[in-house]
């Protein structure tokens, strides 16, 4: 078990399996489409779910300022059941900011449904940021991790993900890097990358290459093409070794 502090009180964040996580997110979303209406296809109303079905307040604001730490995107405020967002993410004024905007809100919304029995003060210092993980305690990692896994499965539910996945590839084989074609654009493009690509960036080109593969479903879920990239692997619809090998 591992502890997280809110304010002076220690919490104890439980381990949750990845299994459970999926179950916890596909139960909200079943659900809001109980009383709402089937999600027929994607993209996910992530809004909906937090404010017409939860029932959270959703507000923009200046987060530096309103906690005093640089690089938060977004926080859950449990006992005000507000969730609020840094000003520069908000898609009216930042349109290109939508993917990122969703998956803090989804990332919010896993606080909620995961650990808001955990907290003790008003103001909840579940925060989206920009942190390396190096730079965060075992025990933030875990809540934080937790609630980036929550917020995949709700924005990219498995159902509908393979449903765009035999709609784009037709079928329901998985891509695998290292089965590509000498002669394709992927394998031109891999070989590009490994070239100018530095040992030491945190991506490395193959990373890059399944972004770039995972760009059209991530646009049909209206998330980044990493969120997208990581959910596609989870799923075994990516993968970068060929295991018969």
């Amino acid at each position: 078990m591992s502890t997280w502090a809110s304010g002076k009180t220690e919490r104890t964040v439980p381990y949750l399996p990845a299994r459970e996580i999926e179950r916890r997110a596909m139960a909200l979303l079943a659900d809001y489409e109980r009383r709402h209406g089937p999600v027929k296809e994607p993209p996910v109303p992530i809004d909906e779910i937090l404010e017409l079905h939860l029932g959270l307040q959703l507000e923009f604001g200046d987060l530096r300022e309103r906690l005093g730490r640089p690089g938060v995107l977004g926080a859950l405020l449990t006992n005000e059941r507000c969730v609020a967002i840094d000003g520069h993410l908000d898609p009216n004024t930042h349109p290109r900011q939508e993917a990122r905007y969703r998956f803090t809100l989804a990332h919010e919304v896993g606080h909620w449904v995961l650990h808001r029995h955990l907290q003790g003060a008003t103001l909840v210092e579940l925060a989206t940021e920009h942190t390396s993980h190096s730079g965060r305690s075992r025990e933030r990692q875990r809540i934080e991790v937790q609630a980036n896994l929550f917020a995949s499965c709700l924005l990219m539910p498995r159902l509908l993900v393979r449903q765009v996945w035999r709609d784009i590839r037709g079928g329901d084989s998985p891509f695998c890097i290292d089965a590509v074609d000498e002669r394709s654009s992927y394998a031109t493009l891999r070989a590009v990358l490994r070239s100018v690509l530095s040992p030491y960036d945190e991506r490395g080109p193959d990373d890059v290459l399944l972004e770039h593969f995972s760009r059209p479903f991530a646009v049909r879920f209206q998330v980044s093409a990493e969120a997208m990239r990581i959910r596609l692997e989870q799923l075994q619809l990516v993968i970068r070794a060929d295991r018969r090998r």
